[in-house]
């Protein structure tokens, strides 16, 4: 248990180098870390819980790192949201949130059309997609959460930034109350 908090930890302060995207404020110095996958219905049943998260808690840093955790379906979603981050941020934003709001799993054309419905540049998003770093990002999101020894998505690692202390960890779809009690606990503890 001891080696699992400590893993947490190397990943948490590792988390913003492979983020997918960082949401809530930038410089909070309570950090929550969402392992996930679009193609993870869990992770998108999430999505409304941390933003309300994010929406109560002005010192609260999202950093979202995606896995491909159900092989090529994830690969090309995740690739596609990871390139997307490299376009205009409000049109990475509609995207996200595009995605986000699909009931089943999006499949690649689904994808597509998301893409263009967001205005994204589709020729530039399926150049980037190929690009070394998005799979970089991809093969140490994956072997980090590997890491953790878990096989559950979505995985929440809360922590405060600079911390000595172990952070709190989740598996699964978490109501927000359990969330909020680890964010204010972390708020509340000093180092």
């Amino acid at each position: 248990m001891i080696r699992i908090l400590l893993l947490s930890l190397l990943v948490f302060f590792s988390a913003s180098a492979f983020a997918a995207s960082i949401a809530g404020n930038p410089k909070g110095k309570i950090t929550l870390v969402e392992f996930m996958d679009y193609e993870c219905p869990h992770c998108r049943h999430m999505a409304p819980v941390i933003d309300e998260l994010i929406q109560e808690n002005h010192n609260l840093r999202v950093i979202y790192r995606v896995i491909p955790a159900f092989g090529a379906p994830s690969i090309f979603t995740d690739s596609a949201l990871l390139a997307a981050a490299q376009q205009p941020q409000k049109r990475f934003e509609v995207f996200n949130a595009l995605l986000l709001a699909q009931t089943n799993d999006p499949t690649p054309d689904q994808v597509v059309a998301l893409a263009k419905k967001a205005k994204l540049n589709l020729p530039k998003l399926m150049h980037d997609m190929h690009n070394p770093s998005i799979r970089k990002t991809l093969v140490t999101n994956l072997s980090d959460f590997e890491a953790l020894h878990n096989n559950h998505i979505p995985l929440i690692i809360i922590g405060r930034s600079g911390a000595k202390a172990a952070s709190f960890m989740s598996i699964g779809e978490q109501p927000i109350s359990k969330l909020q009690t680890a964010i204010n606990h972390m708020e509340s503890s000093h180092d």
